[in-house]
């Protein structure tokens, strides 16, 4: 194998515990695939020089990996994160473990229904989904806006989120939520996180209460999968680069545009539109294994 062919597969758990449950399967994975070398560290087993895998047996191995505790990703050997320039995120399921809309209507009395309009959206069902938000925020028109407050209070971070962050921010990655939610919420998690930006949705609230309106930014064209695959690309061009330079993390279907454009995209329990555009899926482990992706970065690779 040339040395530009070479690949790392990488198999990364939750914690040390859950790599040594996984000890048979890995066994049995070093049997099977042939490598140059095995680098083992406390929560994660990089394969190097291994044979490219592709479509269906790929996602073999992610599910075989996914029932024996384990993430795992086929990556180029000098892949690093020092390659890239900036890292998108979506904010509902992938940065924060909430679907802030369906909270806010819980709040409200509404919970059932939009859910169930968020559940179509989400998994592909419903394809326009600009009108299945307009359905959802009508939803609310002329009720209390305050549960916004509440509803950040009680915002949640998904695993590994408040430790990936400022790792990038300190590899020099800018950081951005790009969501369909709500400004109001997704600056609140900007904040939170120290990002560098976001691009969100504005809901109308007019004398404290909804008026069942909503927009893109500045009185824009709402943002869908369309609309965040062009902030991803536009930010990028700012930045004299592509979107090979970046990183995207999503979970539904609204993320597959910018997964699928980005030089490495991120499935956070993916739904299965998402996942055959994901470079890798983390259906195990909290963002913070992403790391191990890296060979800058990755813990078998610590002095």
């Amino acid at each position: 194998m040339n040395s530009v062919d070479r690949l790392d597969l990488v198999f990364a758990a939750p914690d040390a515990a859950g790599l040594e449950g996984a000890r048979d399967f890995l066994a049995a994975i070093g049997a099977d695939i042939h490598c140059e070398t095995t680098l083992a560290a406390s929560r994660s087993v990089r394969l190097r020089g291994v044979a490219p895998l592709e479509g269906a047996a790929l996602e073999a191995l992610r599910e075989k990996s996914r029932a024996a505790g384990l993430d795992c990703v086929l990556v180029p050997h000098t892949l690093a994160l020092a390659s890239f320039q900036a890292a998108f995120f979506d904010m509902d399921s992938t940065l924060v473990a909430n679907e802030t809309l369906d909270e806010m209507a819980r709040m409200l009395g509404l919970g059932e229904a939009c859910a169930e309009i968020t559940h179509k959206a989400m998994t592909g069902e419903i394809k326009d989904y600009a009108s299945s938000l307009r359905a959802r925020v009508a939803l609310l028109k002329g009720l209390d806006a305050h549960c916004i407050d509440a509803l950040c209070s009680e915002i949640e971070l998904n695993p590994g989120v408040a430790q990936l962050m400022p790792r990038l921010q300190k590899a020099g990655l800018a950081t951005y939520v790009v969501s369909s939610g709500f400004t109001v919420v997704t600056e609140v998690v900007r904040r939170r996180l120290a990002m560098t930006g976001t691009h969100s949705n504005v809901i109308g609230i007019e004398n404290g209460r909804f008026t069942g309106g909503v927009t893109g930014p500045d009185g824009g064209a709402i943002i869908d999968a369309a609309g965040k695959r062009a902030f991803v690309e536009k930010t990028m061009r700012a930045m004299e680069l592509t979107p090979s330079a970046a990183i995207c993390s999503g979970d539904g279907s609204n993320d597959v545009g910018m997964v699928s454009a980005a030089g490495f995209g991120v499935g956070f329990r993916p739904k299965a539109v998402l996942a055959p555009h994901c470079t890798m899926t983390l259906n195990v482990c909290g963002f913070d294994a992403l790391l191990e992706a890296f060979c800058d970065t990755a813990e078998v690779f610590a002095s």
